[in-house]
């Protein structure tokens, strides 16, 4: 009787030599350690938004507590024709 082929390959891991660790070339070092500034850059950008956000709608919430009720603008004044 034969043996199913895929049951091969768990009985034969054993015998077979591991994988060789790939070494990262200077480009994938240098592709990594440039997306990995970008992605700091853009987490700081991220919260400086947000806390100048906080501080503008606070500043704006206190402007319009602290500001006295505005009147009806005055009309326009007309000129009488002679």
């Amino acid at each position: 009787m034969t043996t199913p082929i895929k049951d091969l390959p768990a009985k034969n891991a054993a015998a077979r030599p591991a994988p060789t660790p790939v070494k990262e070339t200077r480009a994938d070092v240098t592709d990594r350690i440039a997306r990995e500034i970008i992605q700091e850059e853009a987490e700081y950008r991220r919260s400086l938004t947000e806390r100048l956000r906080a501080a503008r709608l606070k500043f704006e919430a206190q402007k319009a507590a602290a500001a006295p009720a505005r009147k009806a603008p005055a009309k326009p004044r007309t000129r009488k024709s002679s």
